[in-house]
């Protein structure tokens, strides 16, 4: 008997560790999207820039708008993050010189499913909480 309860207790322990191992490192996971988002942005690349973003937010207006604004190359680049406040969001607010013009650019991060994506446009990562209807603060 001990040795079942024991190997069930072991067979619970592998399965929840295996799942967790499973799991992306989120803090990595988002720091891969901004860094390909930069690499979208330093080749102009519109279509990159949509294909990192979470459903509902490809607007090709907006990915166009900040590849105009942000793209191209640069230097003297510096991410900030603000995390922690909702774990499937983060604020990555990305500060460089290009043609020795300071420019700053605030992407949010999302999860959107098993991914990690960008949000550009109308898409809210942020869910209302369910009894009041309005967005948290």
């Amino acid at each position: 008997m001990r040795f079942a309860l024991g190997a069930a207790v072991l067979a619970l322990f592998l399965a929840v560790s295996g799942c967790q191992a499973d799991e992306p490192d989120p803090v990595a996971a988002q720091d891969e999207v901004v860094t390909d988002y930069l690499a979208a942005l330093g080749s102009g690349e519109v279509e990159r820039v949509r294909a990192l973003a979470v459903r509902g937010s490809d607007d090709p207006t907006e990915a166009q708008r900040r590849v105009e604004a942000f793209g191209g190359p640069v230097s003297d680049v510096r991410i900030t993050w603000r995390r922690g406040e909702f774990p499937d969001v983060a604020v990555a607010t990305i500060t460089a010189t290009r043609a020795g013009q300071p420019v700053t650019d605030r992407i949010t991060v999302s999860r959107d499913g098993d991914r990690w994506g960008i949000v550009l446009g109308a898409a809210n990562p942020v869910k209302p909480p369910a009894n009041t209807g309005t967005p948290p603060r």
